[in-house]
């Protein structure tokens, strides 16, 4: 409710119940669902390093899970974060460890989606460090 009104203080305060709930009753579901939503409010409210280490820490559950095309989400939006902190070469290993998520999956819709918009990123990236070589090929 606090996020769709954009009160994301409120929104984060209320995700850090969930997850300290779900800590105590290790249910690894709302686990998921509370480091997504604080990852998300983090990312939207400017709370960047924050955003960060949230999206590590649903990445780590969802290694767990085995759930690629979250983690992959996660990987999008942590490299998209150090890009806009000016970590030009961590976004890069980060988009990197994503497309090879992605290549080692079926190609569908999704995959196709996210490869499209991490081989962007990656033009936006050595575009910025002058490095226009250093595209993969794919």
């Amino acid at each position: 409710m606090y996020s769709k009104t954009g009160d994301f203080k409120n929104a984060i305060s209320t995700a850090k119940i969930l997850l300290t709930e779900s800590q105590k009753t290790k249910d690894s579901i709302k686990l998921l669902s509370a480091y997504r939503k604080l990852a998300d409010y983090s990312r939207l409210s400017e709370g960047l390093l924050n955003a960060i280490t949230y999206y590590q820490e649903h990445k780590a559950l969802n290694l767990k899970f085995k759930d690629s095309l979250e983690i992959i989400r996660d990987l999008r939006f942590m490299s998209s974060i150090q890009y806009n902190l000016d970590l030009l070469h961590e976004s890069e290993a980060t988009a990197v460890e994503a497309i090879t998520i992605v290549d080692a999956l079926k190609e569908s819709e999704q995959t196709l989606d996210a490869k499209i918009g991490l081989y962007n990123h990656l033009e936006i990236i050595y575009n910025e460090l002058g490095n226009y070589c250093n595209l993969p090929k794919g």
